[in-house]
């Protein structure tokens, strides 16, 4: 075997570089999908790979991670405001999502841009005739080829910006972490007298390779070049970002989960600043005179960097960046899911309340894949789930079923999770079984493999609903086309008996009181009656989420001192989706979620009067059983005889098939 002539080799370097040919570029590889033969791991593609081959987001469409060439793995930077590790909190990084008080989701709250990485410099300085600023921004992009956040549009580019306005002209010498670049300015304008942007990438949708490389190399000779925003001339070979450069790695900022940042932002009104460690053109940037119009003119006559000369420096940044936690990972488990519904009426399944994929690590040390403790170091991605299209999954896109049906992904924005929305056919074609396959991502990028949810298209119809209270017999029938095994619950419409006593905390109070519901998809009926009242005046009446004995959010109001002056003893109304009090805590961001809620039994009232402001009186909503009544061969289904339950003063029976299907509200007739 011959060796390689390592001399020819070195000559051939030489001239490449003396051409002008691009430096290796430092950023080395971006996230690539297991191998079939180790799938608990990603892997790394390279710029010469393929763009199919990169492991994406199933949230966002954006790669999981880019790595430098020191091995540093970025992730999107999409946290808001955080807790720290050992207290305290902070924002780790600056977004751009369009409703700032929930989190951030893709496509709705999700900005035109977001970063794995950036450093910004920027600085306004003195000289002795006249002002100036400065501006460097150094960054890896994600954004989208119009601007706005749309699916199959997701684009990254590598980023360095020169934003400078200068006091007198020149030839000025511009240098920063990653090269330099001499420039002349011949006049002085108004703003940006250099201004130079250099993207590498972003020019093709949903092709994350080509920002690995660097950008082409100026023409020669290298003369001072006439500021021009379309120049997009930076360096003098050409080279973009790379590595990712920080502070000190030793000293990165830990959330209270373990996770890290590369320093912590600060805000975009209030920058914190730190300085950096070297990249290839040093720790700084710098703007230097090199023509200066005579011997006693100082470009930094007020000393930003304490030197009153012709170079003004920057050597503090604004840094932001998430480390990707490349510890151990399993695969996580999509489970099998089941939900009903009727024709034409929309039905929202939360199919990740039953995935798994349980996190196993040391917060302490959660990057340490030594450490036995870390086993599973992600957990499931609250916004990772996609519908499976043969060889596809998608993301955001409407897939429909064999039976006509409509699924789509849908975000919750309150608490920023994803479920699915599945639509039936509004006619008895969408009758009967259906199925879709679906897939749950963890956050470290392993998917899992498909479960299937069915659903149910049933048609439940309440004929007849009657009681006679002389001899309290109730009888109520109806029918349904799913005959299988099915049976149809009966209950009467929620109530709850208020007492000082039913609260978290106990009071003694005189006050009693009832309220009671009729349910509706769309309304809930509601009639309160308090007496004796609470001897200070009633402040609210609400209705909390939570389970017997428990305190939550309150997330429908019946009665407000503030806006309705003092209460009577008795109210009645009609709560709509306009009157929800969202209670992302509680899971409840709509009408549905409200009613859903309170059917199953885990919501409670609580009246709060002067003297009681957390609650005097209070109790759980509770819906009494009449009794099951069997589906028939023929789909007919009756309920005849007594029952320790009673009509109550809002009178209606829910009645609820073995699928989970419901009808609500119906009327009750006193015979």
């Amino acid at each position: 075997m011959k060796h390689p002539d390592y001399a020819c080799y070195i000559v051939v370097l030489m001239l490449l570089l003396l051409s002008g040919f691009p430096a290796r570029a430092e950023l080395d590889a971006v996230s690539g999908w297991p191998d079939p033969l180790t799938p608990s791991a990603l892997t790394e593609i390279r710029s010469d790979g393929l763009p199919d081959d990169v492991a994406i987001s199933l949230a966002n469409g954006f790669p999981l991670w880019y790595q430098d060439s020191s091995g540093v793995k970025l992730e999107l930077c999409l946290e808001q405001e955080v807790e720290r590790m050992g207290g305290g909190l902070f924002r780790p990084c600056l977004t751009e999502e369009p409703i700032l008080s929930q989190p951030i989701s893709f496509p709705i709250n999700f900005g035109s841009e977001a970063s794995y990485w950036s450093v910004t410099g920027v600085t306004t300085f003195s000289s002795t005739f006249g002002a100036g600023d400065a501006l460097l921004v150094m960054s890896q992009q994600a954004a989208f080829l119009n601007e706005i956040p749309h699916e199959n549009e997701q684009a990254v580019f590598s980023r360095i910006r020169l934003r400078i306005n200068v006091p007198v002209p020149g030839d000025y010498q511009v240098s920063h972490p990653f090269g330099s670049r001499t420039y002349t300015v011949a006049t002085v304008l108004a703003e940006r007298d250099i201004s130079q942007t250099q993207d590498v990438g972003g020019t093709f949708s949903l092709d994350f390779l080509t920002t690995l490389a660097d950008a082409t190399p100026p023409p020669s000779p290298l003369a001072p070049l006439v500021p021009s925003i379309d120049e997009a001339i930076v360096n003098q070979d050409g080279r973009s970002i790379g590595p990712f450069l920080e502070g000190n790695p030793s000293v990165r900022v830990l959330d209270a989960s373990g996770n890290q940042y590369l320093a912590d932002t600060g805000s975009d009104l209030a920058p914190l600043e730190i300085p950096l460690e070297p990249g290839p053109g040093g720790a700084v940037f710098s703007i230097t005179l090199l023509t200066p119009p005579d011997t006693d003119f100082r470009l930094d006559a007020g000393g930003v960097d304490g030197v009153v000369d012709n170079t003004v420096t920057i050597s503090r940044f604004q840094v932001m960046g998430k480390i990707f936690n490349d510890g151990p990972n399993l695969m996580p488990l999509a489970v099998d899911d089941f939900a009903a519904t009727s024709p034409g009426v929309p039905v929202v399944i939360d199919v990740a309340i039953n995935d798994i994929d349980p996190p196993a690590y040391d917060p302490n040390d959660a990057y340490n894949p030594l450490n036995p403790a870390n086993t599973n170091v992600h957990g499931l991605h609250p916004q990772g789930l996609g519908i499976v299209d043969g060889e596809s999954i998608l993301r955001t896109d409407t897939f429909t079923t064999t039976r006509g049906a409509t699924v789509r992904r849908i975000i919750d924005l309150s608490t920023g999770r994803s479920r699915f929305l599945y639509t039936p056919l509004d006619d008895v074609s969408a009758l009967g079984e259906d199925r879709f396959e679906y897939v749950i991502q963890d956050k470290g990028g392993l998917v899992s493999a498909p479960a299937t949810v069915t659903v149910q298209v049933e048609e439940v119809a309440v004929d007849q609903a009657e009681y006679r209270p002389r001899i309290g017999r109730w009888q109520i029938g109806g029918s349904t086309n799913d005959t299988t095994d099915n049976s149809i619950t009966l209950r009467v419409g929620p109530r709850a008996l208020l007492a000082g006593e039913n609260l978290v905390v106990p009071v003694a109070s005189e006050a009693t009181g009832t309220v009671a519901l009729r349910m509706g998809e769309a309304g809930i009926e509601y009639q309160v009656r308090i007496d004796p009242l609470p001897l200070t005046p009633v402040q609210s009446i609400q209705l909390y989420a939570g389970a017997p004995e428990s305190s939550g959010q309150a997330f429908f109001s019946l009665f407000n001192a503030a806006f309705e002056g003092g209460f009577p003893g008795e109210a009645e109304g009609l709560l709509t989706s306009s009157d929800l009090l969202t209670a992302p805590d509680a899971e409840i961001s709509s009408f549905a979620d409200a009613v859903d809620k309170i059917l199953a039994g885990e919501a409670y009232v609580s009246v709060a009067s002067s003297a009681y402001p957390d609650g005097e009186i209070g109790g759980q909503l509770v819906s009494p059983l009449i009794g099951i009544a069997p589906v028939q061969d023929d789909g007919t289904w009756i309920f005849k005889g007594k029952s320790t339950a009673s009509p109550g003063t809002l009178r209606s029976v829910d009645a609820f098939s073995t699928n989970g299907n419901r009808v609500l509200g119906q009327p009750l007739l006193l015979r």
